[in-house]
């Protein structure tokens, strides 16, 4: 493990983009009790591309912190429910969606109509309030840097995003959380690698 500590280090790539872990600020209470209680959503984006897909549709289990990331061609309310239908039919129905009040799709009928049909509650926070969806909006961050990380190393360049992201979810996903003391991937599994 020391060994691996020098190598990264010393990469100056790495150094500059790489995930860190997540220390909760003090006071921040975890409002889940168990995977897939709550998750909150958030766009990222217009993203450089060249494959159509500029925006980053990120979803985070409050619980376990287990993002989930789908390219999107547009901010629409289709593209929502089309990316909630793949992960909800693997994962099942959350109790709770929140959002920001600033994503119209969010917001929309469509979006709204479709959760509430299938059990599913829905909340926001206050427009021009990103602080009161500061999870997702960290992991947003977090999960570009990652990207920018797996882009670097490979020599790619920003516009292909796409092709990086599953490993950069695969790193935030094995990254120790400090408020935890598990990675994501144990807390929403209950796996534990020795």
């Amino acid at each position: 493990m020391k060994y691996l500590r020098r190598i990264t280090a010393a990469c100056q790539i790495c150094t500059e983009v790489k995930p860190r872990f997540y220390k909760m600020p003090v006071g921040t209470l975890i409002k889940a009790t168990k995977p897939f209680e709550r998750v909150s959503v958030d766009f990222k984006g217009p993203l450089p591309t060249n494959d159509s897909y500029p925006y980053l549709l990120t979803i985070v289990d409050e619980f376990s912190r287990f993002p989930f990331a789908y390219p999107c061609k547009d901010l629409s309310a289709a593209s929502v429910i089309k990316c909630f239908t793949d992960l909800f039919t693997t994962f099942g129905m959350p109790a709770f969606v929140h959002s920001d009040g600033r994503g119209t799709a969010f917001l929309s009928r469509e979006v709204t109509s479709f959760l509430y049909s299938r059990g599913t509650a829905t909340s926001h926070s206050s427009p021009y309030n990103p602080q009161g969806n500061g999870q997702i909006e960290t992991y947003n961050d977090t999960i570009w840097k990652a990207v920018t990380l797996a882009l670097k190393t490979k020599g790619l360049k920003n516009t292909q995003w796409t092709a990086a992201l599953p490993e950069a979810l695969h790193s935030i996903r094995s990254l120790l959380c400090t408020a935890t003391n598990c990675t994501p991937h144990e807390r929403m599994f209950h796996h534990i690698r020795h």
